[in-house]
């Protein structure tokens, strides 16, 4: 089966972090899709594993370069139901 090399995640419920898809170890350019109204965010939590907009990277549309093992280790949440990310495997 070929790799899954780029993909868009919808947070289905604001305030609720969901973690990323279940992809191979690489670099990622990661960015909050251009059709948002609100503020996008994503960060590995804290040690109890909740994000928020108070400890995660908010995101524009400018994309953001990192390294993960999957992005299954990130979560990501968003102020408005339904909106969310991009990604590309860059490596």
């Amino acid at each position: 089966m070929a790799e899954i090399r780029s993909g868009q995640i919808t947070v289905t419920t604001a305030g609720e972090a969901e973690a990323g898809p279940e992809t191979s170890a690489g670099v990622y350019a990661i960015r909050a899709k251009a059709g948002n109204t609100g503020s996008a965010w994503f960060g590995m939590g804290t040690k109890n594993g909740d994000l928020d907009s108070t400890n995660g990277f908010e995101m524009t549309t400018q994309p953001v370069r990192i390294r993960v093992g999957s992005l299954s280790e990130l979560k990501f949440d968003v102020a408005v139901s339904g909106e969310g990310f991009c990604w590309l495997k860059a490596t």
